[in-house]
């Protein structure tokens, strides 16, 4: 379900008509518009390159190393993405459309909440202006923002080099202080207000970027 707690503050009517101000709604990816995480799509693009009798031996390696993953994420997120996205050093850079399609269609898609979908509808045909905020890689995120009709998308970005990954990030993990750093450079590039836009989140590494605007929305 998609519900809200508004933390925007109640402001005194003016006698004097102010242009229309540009209004933007910043959202969390993973937990607040889909049920997803960003360890099944790499699952999913691993799982399609192996053979059968691999998998066999690499799916339970993968599963105890997603407890190490679990505990650090609870530790320090942005960690956790780094070191998590070393798992795609290696991969070609050209497969990334076909990668993006594959997690899209078989795990993003059916995840999404369907209030979730009514309300980015419903903001859009205000004319509020959505941005989608994620430590999710860009590229896998691309297809969920054509589908739901964002009109930008802040996301950690893969180093590349000679048509591989690296597994390295190619700047900072969005993450936690971070998600508001980028939202702010948005803004002042956009023109933008963030005391007149709105912030989507449901955990706690969405904090910063909820107390970046002036109404913030906690998604439970």
């Amino acid at each position: 379900s998609f519900e809200f707690l508004n933390g925007m503050s109640v402001r005194t009517a003016s006698a004097r008509i102010d242009p229309p101000v540009q209004q933007v709604a910043f959202f969390d990816v993973d937990g607040t518009l889909a049920k997803s995480n960003v360890v099944y799509p790499f699952v999913i693009i691993r799982l399609a390159n192996l053979h059968f009798f691999v998998k066999l031996f690499w799916v339970p390696f993968f599963a105890l190393k997603c407890i190490f993953y679990i505990l650090l994420d609870q530790y320090d997120r942005k960690l956790f993405n780094k070191l998590f996205y070393q798992n795609y050093a290696g991969h070609d850079t050209a497969e990334k459309t076909v990668m993006a399609n594959r997690v899209h269609k078989e795990y993003m898609h059916p995840r999404v909440f369907e209030g979730a979908r009514q309300h980015i509808a419903q903001l859009q045909e205000q004319g509020v202006r959505v941005v989608f905020v994620t430590g999710s890689l860009d590229f896998l995120v691309e297809p969920l923002a054509q589908e739901l009709g964002a009109d930008a998308v802040i996301a950690a970005k893969l180093e590349e080099h000679d048509g591989k990954f690296t597994g390295n990030l190619d700047g900072p993990a969005i993450s936690n202080e971070h998600k508001a750093v980028a939202m702010r450079r948005y803004a002042q590039e956009s023109n933008l207000d963030l005391a007149h836009c709105q912030a989507y989140g449901d955990s706690y590494a969405d904090l910063a970027m909820l107390e970046a605007v002036g109404s913030p929305f906690v998604v439970r």
